[in-house]
C-alpha cells in the first residue's frame, strides 16, 4: 500500500509499504490539494508507461463509458456487444 500523507509519522504510516511525503499548499481558509493531485497523477502515469496495450484499453473503455453516459443509452459490457 502507498500512503500520500502531508504528514509522514501519521498513524496509517506504519501500515504503508511506501509513504510518500507530499505537503499540502495553505490557504488562509482550506489546504490546497494540488500537490497530491500531480502526485497521483505522475503514479498513474507510471504505471501507465509500465503496461500502455492495458493502459490504452482502459482509455478506450473510459471513453466508450463517457459517450453512453452522455447519450443516455444503456451500459453494456466489451463483452456482451460481441455477442
Amino acid at each position: 500500500m502507498i500512503l500520500i500523507s502531508d504528514s509522514a509519522q501519521s498513524e496509517l504510516s506504519s501500515r504503508a509499504q511506501v509513504v510518500l511525503a507530499v505537503p499540502r499548499g495553505r490557504n488562509d481558509r482550506f489546504a490546497l490539494h494540488g500537490v497530491t493531485v500531480f502526485c497521483l497523477e505522475m503514479l498513474l502515469l507510471g504505471l501507465a508507461a509500465g503496461d500502455s496495450e492495458k493502459a490504452l484499453a482502459a482509455l478506450a473503455d473510459l471513453e466508450r463509458l463517457r459517450q453512453v453516459l452522455r447519450s443516455g443509452r444503456k451500459i453494456m459490457s466489451a463483452d456482451s456487444e460481441d455477442e
